[in-house]
C-alpha cells in the first residue's frame, strides 16, 4: 500500500501512542477516532492511522496504509472512495474497523522489522457514517 501526505485533522477518541523510531527520532502514532463532534447525531469513525516524526527543524506527518489477511478487501473507503490506506470490501465493512476509545499497543518498534500495531476493543456503531 501507499503512504498519503497529510495530517491527521480534528478528532476525539483516537489513540496516541509515543515512539522513538530506531531510538532516535521522536514520533507519535494516531489510531482511529471520531471525526464529529461530542454530541454529533450522526457520528463518524475512522480508523486512520497517521504518523508524525520529529526532526531537528521540521515535522513530517504521513497516514499509513492499513490491512488485514482477509481475502477479497480492496483499495476503497467506506464511501465508496479510491483510497490506498483503508482496505473494506464490497459491502463496506472494513479492516480494522472504524471505533474510537480503543486499546492499542505497538509490537516490535526497533526498526529491525516491521512495527505491528495491535488494536483491540473500542466503540463502534452501526449507524455510523
Amino acid at each position: 500500500g501507499a503512504c498519503v501526505c497529510g495530517l491527521p485533522g480534528k478528532r476525539h477518541g483516537f489513540k496516541l501512542l509515543n515512539l522513538l523510531v530506531e531510538g532516535q527520532s521522536p514520533t507519535i502514532l494516531f489510531f482511529g477516532g471520531e471525526t464529529t463532534g461530542f454530541h454529533s447525531v450522526s457520528p463518524s469513525l475512522t480508523s486512520d492511522v497517521h504518523v508524525i516524526s520529529f526532526g531537528p527543524k521540521q515535522a513530517t506527518s504521513i497516514r499509513l496504509p492499513t490491512n488485514c489477511p482477509d481475502e477479497g478487501l480492496i483499495g476503497k473507503s467506506q464511501l465508496g472512495v479510491d483510497d490506498p490506506t483503508q482496505w473494506c470490501d464490497t459491502d463496506g465493512k472494513c479492516c480494522p474497523v472504524p471505533r474510537r476509545d480503543a486499546a492499542a499497543a505497538m509490537l516490535d518498534n526497533s526498526a529491525t522489522d516491521n512495527g505491528r500495531l495491535i488494536v483491540f476493543g473500542g466503540m463502534t456503531c452501526a449507524s455510523c457514517s
